[in-house]
C-alpha cells in the first residue's frame, strides 16, 4: 500500500523546487556531480556534517567561505551545497540563500518606509537556526550602514554557532579592511576557508 503522506513529503521536499524558489535562474540546473572533482570532494567534506538530527552541522566549526577572483564558480558551488543541504535535511530545514547586493537593497526599503529604522530582515537572518548562504559578499555598495548591518548578521552568527557560506571576489586582506577584523577573525574561526582558482568561466 503507498504510503501517500510520505510520497507527498518527498516531492514537497525535492532540491528542484528549493533552488527554483531560491535560486537564480542561471544556478538552478546547479548540483554536486556537475563540480570538478577536487571541489566536489571539498563541498562532500563539508556536507558530512549535516544530518536531519543535526541540522545545524558541527557548531563549532560549521562555516564556509569560497573566495576568489570573478568567474571561478564560487555562486556554482555554493548552489550546489544548498541543493544539496536541501535535499538531505527536509523542507524544515531548507537553507536560505541571499545575494547581498539584493539584501542590501531590502535592508535600505525597510529604512526607507519607517522613520524609526527596521531590521526585520536583518534580524531574521541573524536569528534562523537554517544554514544561511550570503553569495557575493562585496558586491553591495559600500557604505557604513551596510557594513554594519552584514558585520551584524555575521558577528551574530558567530556567537550563536550558526552555520554561515560566504561567496566573494574580495581577498581576505580586502575583507578584513572592508569589515573590519571582528568579521574577519570571526570568520577564520567559523570557517573553512577556500581559494577557488581558474580562468574566467564567464569570459570562455
Amino acid at each position: 500500500m503507498i504510503d501517500w503522506e510520505s510520497e507527498l513529503e518527498k516531492l514537497l521536499n525535492r532540491p528542484l523546487d528549493w533552488a527554483e524558489r531560491n535560486l537564480p535562474e542561471r544556478y538552478r540546473h546547479a548540483n554536486l556531480d556537475m563540480l570538478p572533482p577536487e571541489r566536489r570532494k571539498l563541498a562532500e567534506a563539508y556536507l558530512e556534517q549535516f544530518t536531519p538530527e543535526s541540522p545545524l552541522g558541527n557548531r563549532q566549526k560549521n562555516g564556509l567561505v569560497l573566495y576568489g577572483d570573478a568567474g571561478t564558480g564560487k555562486t556554482f558551488m555554493a548552489a550546489a551545497i544548498g541543493r544539496e543541504l536541501a535535499a538531505r535535511l527536509g523542507r524544515h530545514h531548507w537553507p536560505i540563500w541571499r545575494e547581498v547586493h539584493q539584501l542590501a537593497q531590502r535592508l535600505r526599503d525597510e529604512i526607507a518606509r519607517t522613520d524609526s529604522p527596521s531590521r526585520r530582515e536583518r534580524d531574521a537572518l541573524i536569528d534562523s537556526n537554517r544554514v544561511l548562504i550570503l553569495d557575493d559578499l562585496g558586491a553591495e555598495r559600500d557604505s557604513d550602514f551596510l557594513v554594519e548591518q552584514l558585520e551584524a548578521v555575521i558577528v551574530r552568527r558567530y556567537d550563536d554557532c550558526l552555520p554561515l557560506i560566504v561567496t566573494t571576489n574580495l581577498g581576505l586582506d580586502e575583507i578584513k579592511a572592508r569589515y573590519g577584523g571582528r568579521v574577519y577573525s570571526r570568520l577564520f574561526e567559523m570557517a573553512s576557508i577556500v581559494r577557488l582558482t581558474g580562468p574566467d568561466r564567464r569570459m570562455s
